[in-house]
């Protein structure tokens, strides 16, 4: 159910600036300032960088919250932590950049998207995709993920 409300919560954010009203919804923000998805997003991808991808993944993440990954099911909450806590890490950095991020008119709900790189010490080349993370603020003032997802880039 939680995944549904999360995935309800991201098309809204989609679509409804598309829809013409008078109320505005959402608060569309640039890269520039102190935008709590954007910093919030830029620490969660520092800490992957210095810590590992794993251990910033289980920090951020939401404890109901879902991983999508490609050709994959999606996992939910014990089994995403399951996932994420067999995962080895170890030969590869995972790093990424928003290219947008939108925060709620309610301040507490929000998405960032961009480009992910990975650079690993098995090979001589980076990869790289897009993704995006769903952030909901908790009552504590943090942020912590409901929905994350990623998608490989085609090669050309």
């Amino acid at each position: 159910m939680k995944f549904v409300f999360a995935l309800f919560c991201l098309l809204a954010i989609v679509v409804v600036p598309s829809c013409t009203s008078d109320s505005k919804v959402i608060v569309e923000t640039e890269l520039i300032g102190d935008d709590d998805i954007a910093t919030t997003d830029s620490l969660f991808s520092e800490m992957s960088k210095s810590e590992g991808m794993k251990a910033a993944l289980l920090f951020y993440m939401e404890d109901d919250a879902t991983i999508i990954r490609p050709n994959s099911n999606p996992l939910t909450g014990a089994d995403a932590v399951n996932y994420l806590s067999e995962l080895d890490d170890t030969d590869f950095k995972m790093t990424w950049k928003a290219s947008r991020t939108t925060l709620s008119a309610g301040n507490d709900m929000g998405y960032a998207y961009g480009v992910y790189q990975i650079n690993s010490s098995k090979i001589d080349s980076t990869l790289t995709g897009t993704y995006v993370h769903v952030w909901r603020k908790l009552e504590d003032g943090t942020w912590k993920f409901v929905l994350n997802s990623w998608n490989e880039a085609v090669e050309e």
